[in-house]
């Protein structure tokens, strides 16, 4: 089994009154953390009831809030109870649903899973707010992933391990970016079955959350919007050339976008900026949540070399690295771009510092500084900027911000 680091801060909420959400993409291992809990909870005598609404016999329960209570009444008396409800998207308004026994304050505790955001399939603005905590879960990360292929032999050293094991880490990179990080195409050895389980995964994702929960009538044309999202991916949005492209109004495109993003197909990464009139300041760049998908709504599955695709797959790759990194740091991950020309990939704002990055897909060789890069530096003054490459290692100094040009795996300590 692969550990996944969001468990224990999971764990951790279970003892909390109000909800526990485990959200994010299908198939991403959300069931086998719930299982994982409610074992745990078992374990040490606690009552546990699971539900599963992909099943009818579950669903039929939640028919009515005054049929669920009782029916847990039945069982539990007044005891504590720790409900597990999986797939709680199947419920038309499961906010309302939630809320009204939430708040008569029954000793239910609820821990519940959901593809999408709760709210997309809901007929009104009911809010849970101040009701439930959130935790997305993602496909399994690069540090998870070489954990796991490591068989935890270097768990809590592992940039060691990438520092002085290059090759193997220029083959394990090779193999993530190929193949991406759902749970099951992990531990899947087979190249072939990888396909398969990628294609099932992937036209899963349409028939259950995009064409049933979210009533998408024009499937054809939100295939060819997550395909052009998948070529575009690292670079700018422009919104009426993927309507021309796709033949959907630019309303119709905008509420697409919107399901992709919240069944957590897709990142949309806003740009950074001050107001300066020269600064771009709408336009999104697109980043996927799997790397996989990504290759795979290209035709690129499995390809580890990608052609002019490889820096950015690579990018891609960053962004979710990054994001990872800062999972629980409440800073946001932006772009920064000007009418000029100039760009940079990445930039985190700290509120009291900015850190820009850019990436690179190669073994550098010299240290030399994009253009770009001195822009930002000259306009923000950072305390530190970063290159991420292949296996580079080195800092200089452009006035006062020191510039870190170092392998991408070491940004872990530098963030943390």
């Amino acid at each position: 089994m692969i550990k996944r680091d969001i468990l224990s801060d999971i764990r951790n909420h279970i003892s909390e009154k109000e909800m526990t959400f485990i959200i994010g993409a299908r198939q991403v291992g959300k069931t086998t953390l719930m299982n994982i809990l409610s074992d745990e909870l078992k374990a040490k005598g606690e009552k546990v009831a699971l539900f599963n609404l992909d099943f009818y016999s579950d669903k039929e329960l939640f028919s009515s809030q005054q049929y669920f209570i009782d029916k847990i009444k039945s069982l539990y008396g007044n005891d504590k109870v720790f409900l597990f409800v999986d797939e709680i998207q199947r419920i038309p308004d499961a906010a309302i649903f939630l809320k009204g026994i939430y708040d008569k304050g029954y000793n239910f505790k609820f821990i519940v899973s959901g593809s999408g955001s709760i709210e997309l399939k809901a007929k009104t603005k009911e809010s849970l707010t101040g009701r439930k905590l959130e935790f997305i879960v993602s496909p399994v990360s690069f540090t998870e992933f070489v954990n796991y292929k490591t068989k935890y032999e270097f768990e809590g050293n592992i940039i060691a391990y990438l520092s002085f094991n290059s090759e193997k880490t220029q083959s394990l990179l090779k193999e993530y970016i190929a193949f991406g990080g759902y749970p099951r195409i992990v531990t899947e050895e087979n190249p072939v079955s990888k396909r398969n389980l990628i294609n099932e995964i992937f036209s899963s994702y349409v028939e259950k959350d995009i064409k049933q929960l979210m009533n998408v009538e024009k499937e054809d044309a939100f295939l060819i919007l997550v395909r052009l999202l998948a070529a575009s991916a690292g670079k700018l949005l422009n919104h009426r050339k993927l309507s021309s492209e796709t033949s959907l109004s630019l309303p119709t495109l905008m509420n697409y976008l919107f399901y992709a993003e919240k069944t957590y197909l897709i990142d949309l990464v806003k740009p950074y900026s001050r107001s300066h009139k020269k600064e771009i300041t709408k336009a999104p760049v697109v980043n996927f949540n799997d790397v996989g998908i990504r290759n795979y709504a290209l035709g690129l599955y499995g390809n580890e070399n990608a052609g002019n695709d490889s820096g950015f797959i690579f990018q891609n790759f960053i962004y979710l690295f990054i994001r990872d990194i800062l999972r629980n740091s409440g800073y946001k991950i932006n772009y920064w771009r000007t009418n000029s020309g100039a760009e940079v990939d990445f930039v985190i704002d700290k509120i009291n510092d900015l850190i820009p990055i850019e990436v690179k897909y190669t073994s550098l060789k010299s240290n030399s500084i994009s253009r770009s890069l001195r822009s930002f530096i000259q306009k923000y003054n950072p305390q530190n900027a970063y290159i991420l490459n292949l296996t580079a290692n080195q800092t200089v100094e452009i006035e006062n911000t020191k510039v870190h040009i170092i392998p991408f795996y070491q940004i872990i300590e530098h963030l943390k």
